[in-house]
């Protein structure tokens, strides 16, 4: 079943919104951000560096970046730090002064581009390895399964979307007026929605609902 069949058994016309692509792209982003990395890492895509910058980390969700410790070391996590927090590291007269064993790593913009950088430098032999997720749009209308990420991961896409494209309803409906009944009825569906969805994501998260 298309993912667009399954948000319609839910809350039934979900294409006649000029955003409805708006709320599927909203929800696939809010259940990623708060997804846990050990299970986001199964899908995701990998860039090694081989220089101390990567000018393409915007639309990323940045899951891990490792570091070699050595030429013929271990890989090592690298911590995030602030971009002035970075500057110290670098600093060779600075107490926060970085080594290989503890690498870090910086996001930042120029202006243009988005760009992570790593300290130390990495290098042919002591290359970074930088673990992600793009935030590609999705298309509700077509897509057959979510993309970016795992089946365990769609009914709660499913149902945010479903959130979602109801408070377009909801808003249609106070918008024009329509009869309070109506109004009540589309509140009650988006309240049992909302409940279903903390459950799945409690699923996902490892944390107990209320």
């Amino acid at each position: 079943m298309s993912i667009l069949n399954r948000v319609q058994d839910l809350v039934g016309e979900a294409t006649s919104f000029s955003d409805e692509n708006a709320s599927y792209n909203s929800a696939i982003n809010e259940v990623i951000d708060f997804t846990p990395i050990d299970i986001l890492i199964k899908d995701a895509s990998l860039h090694q560096m081989t220089s101390d910058e990567w000018t393409s980390a915007g639309d990323k969700k940045i899951l891990k970046v490792l570091r070699r410790d050595g030429d013929a070391g271990s890989m090592v996590p690298a911590t995030e730090i602030s971009r002035e927090e970075f500057d110290l590291h670098n600093n060779t007269n600075s107490i926060y002064y970085r080594s290989s064993f503890t690498p870090k790593f910086s996001l930042f913009s120029d202006g243009t581009n988005t760009k992570l950088l790593v300290t130390p430098s990495p290098t042919g032999t002591q290359r970074a390895d930088v673990y992600y997720l793009s935030y590609n749009p999705g298309t509700l209308s077509s897509d057959s399964a979510v993309p970016r990420v795992s089946a365990s991961l769609e009914q709660a896409i499913v149902l945010k979307t479903a959130i979602n494209i109801l408070a377009n309803k909801i808003s249609d409906a106070v918008q024009d007026e329509e009869d309070s009944e109506i109004l009540q009825l589309l509140q009650a569906q988006s309240a049992n929605l909302q409940s279903l969805y903390q459950v799945e994501m409690s699923r996902i998260t490892g944390e107990k609902t209320e």
